[in-house]
């Protein structure tokens, strides 16, 4: 199994508000691992979510005493609708919670649940991960084959004989 169905089973299984909610989670490399979308537009937006977190890092730095050990989330709303990402770990590797809202009445709230239920996720990823790691391969199709063959098999030229 991977850490694709690793996340689909947290979100199958756990109770959490976000029913109406676009949910997105997403490697550091942009890579969709779940989300609750059934359109191709949320690869789009799993890839956008991971540069927009790492654009915001990055002028990080920009502000004095800034250290990525602090309580870092990222927020662009308004007073009732808008885009939240929050960073996770698991396993040393960094992830990010992406959610998008409208027509919220308290937007502080949903952050707080998104906080808790991002909190939830990270914790069972932790104890889970080792159960749905795809396994390593034990055989392989080609057992022994030099690297001329390799460019051989793969070359991009027309073989003649």
């Amino acid at each position: 199994m991977s850490v694709n169905t690793l996340f689909q089973y947290f979100f199958d299984n756990h109770e959490h508000p976000f029913r109406e909610e676009k949910i997105f989670i997403t490697r550091r490399d942009g890579h969709l691992l779940f989300t609750n979308q059934k359109n191709m537009d949320a690869h789009s937006a799993g890839a956008l979510i991971s540069g927009v977190w790492q654009a915001a890092h990055a002028l990080g730095h920009y502000i004095p005493g800034f250290k990525m050990d602090d309580y870092y989330r990222l927020s662009f709303d308004t007073s009732s609708k808008g885009l939240y990402i929050f960073p996770f770990l698991v396993q040393k590797d960094d992830y990010y919670f992406g959610i998008t809202y409208s027509g919220k009445v308290n937007p502080g709230q949903l952050k707080m649940q998104v906080q808790n239920l991002a909190s939830k996720l990270e914790t069972f990823a932790q104890n889970n991960m080792k159960k749905f790691k795809t396994k390593d391969r034990e055989g392989f199709l080609f057992k022994e084959i030099t690297d001329a063959e390799m460019d051989r098999l793969f070359s991009i030229q027309s073989q003649r004989t």
